[in-house]
């Protein structure tokens, strides 16, 4: 089911509910999970979380860890960089009006997936990118306030 909505040139595809259909709800049904749809749903998923840790990977590294080891951040590097995130967010804004969270209407790897960079994140300037979208900005509090999430971040 594709959403239509486009990151980048790359259409938002909530292919872990296709992954959750063939891995637990057709054994539940019993029927045969076909394992080659298993495999190629993987491949998008895996496609859609490389397309936002490319976008954030050198980011991350320029917002947070140069500052960590004691590096001189690249101030014009990081304001393109957050261009390129504020237009990731945006269209995260858009998603979230209509969904509580990015896949739909339930919490999947697609959240989980952006906890880690968000905190770091949060803790820089760049944290206004997050704050200035209502939407998303619910959607960090919620995502981040999980027990869960909560373990993972001490």
């Amino acid at each position: 089911m594709a959403i239509g909505t486009e990151v980048e040139a790359h259409p938002f595809d909530p292919v872990a509910s296709k992954l959750a259909w063939e891995q637990v709800f057709k054994n539940f049904y019993g029927q045969t999970t076909d394992k080659a749809v298993v495999a190629e749903e993987e491949a998008k998923l895996a496609k859609v979380l490389d397309v936002y840790e490319a976008r954030l990977k050198e980011f991350k590294y320029l917002a947070v860890f140069k500052n960590f080891y004691g590096q001189t951040t690249d101030k014009a590097v990081v304001a393109e960089e957050e261009a390129k995130l504020a237009k990731v967010l945006d269209v995260y804004e858009a998603r979230l009006k209509e969904f509580k969270y990015l896949a739909g209407e339930t919490f999947t790897l697609t959240d989980l997936h952006h906890i880690p960079v968000i905190q770091y994140l949060l803790g820089t300037l760049t944290k206004k990118l997050f704050t200035e979208r209502p939407r998303v900005n619910e959607w960090v509090a919620e995502i981040t306030k999980r027990p869960a999430s909560q373990k993972i971040l001490q």
